[in-house]
């Protein structure tokens, strides 16, 4: 939010709304230490995390009983997952899902990434993504291997397609499970696979709604950023 007002000063200073450039105001955080929250822990630091738990108390009681719940039943007592990661520019370095965690029947939603087994993606989900126009558009922007810079599960979808492991079909796109092109769940263990990518239409509709809330309130600020839009 604050670069986004830093870029928002330096228009108005360059389009000559104002006549100081305040970008240079804004305040800039520095964030992180540099070290990296571990994507898994071993059974070993696991284990010393919960010898670490004071069970002496009822908070500490109520603590070990929620990690050791973590510990063993992770997702694989979830019928829904959502996953929102945050990663690096390496596949190989993603957090790890086995197959074995996840539930029968399982819906999991990622606008993120993840690594799983090829095998499992190839033959043991369905793989369906909001829009396959956008992870398109992705692969050919950020050729192969796709996943590693654009860290959203479709672009993994993309890249097994690009090697051969699965085919265009193996892809669907939301749209067409909506309108019956495609099938949605094909049975109560099918383990499905959602790619979140977002889509700006998203954002203008959004956006749309909160504008008409703001006009009908009698809110907001009205500010003149151009005459004439530059592409009208």
């Amino acid at each position: 939010h604050l670069r986004g007002l830093r870029y928002f000063l330096h228009f108005l200073y360059e389009t000559g709304y104002i006549k100081q450039d305040f970008s240079a105001a804004v305040p800039k955080l520095c964030c992180g230490t540099g070290e990296r929250i571990p994507h898994m822990l071993s059974t070993e630091q696991v284990n010393m995390l919960l010898d670490s738990i004071d069970r002496g108390n009822p908070i500490g009681k109520r603590n070990y009983a929620i990690i050791m719940m973590a510990a063993c039943l992770g997702m694989r007592d979830s019928d829904i997952v959502s996953m929102t990661t945050t990663v690096s520019d390496k596949e190989s370095e993603f957090p790890y899902i086995d197959r074995e965690w996840i539930k029968k029947g399982a819906f999991i939603s990622m606008p993120s990434a993840a690594r799983f087994d090829e095998d499992f993606l190839v033959s043991g989900c369905k793989k369906v993504v909001d829009n396959y126009m956008l992870y398109e558009a992705w692969e050919e922007e950020y050729p192969y291997p796709t996943y590693d810079q654009v860290q959203i599960v479709g672009s993994k979808f993309t890249d097994l397609k690009h090697v051969g492991k699965i085919t265009r079909e193996d892809i669907i796109d939301i749209a067409d499970v909506i309108t019956g092109k495609c099938p949605g769940r094909e049975d109560e263990d099918e383990i499905i696979i959602y790619s979140v990518g977002g889509m700006p239409v998203e954002d203008i509709a959004w956006g749309a709604t909160v504008y008409r809330r703001a006009l009908e309130q009698g809110i907001g600020i009205e500010l003149p950023l151009w005459e004439k839009p530059e592409m009208a």
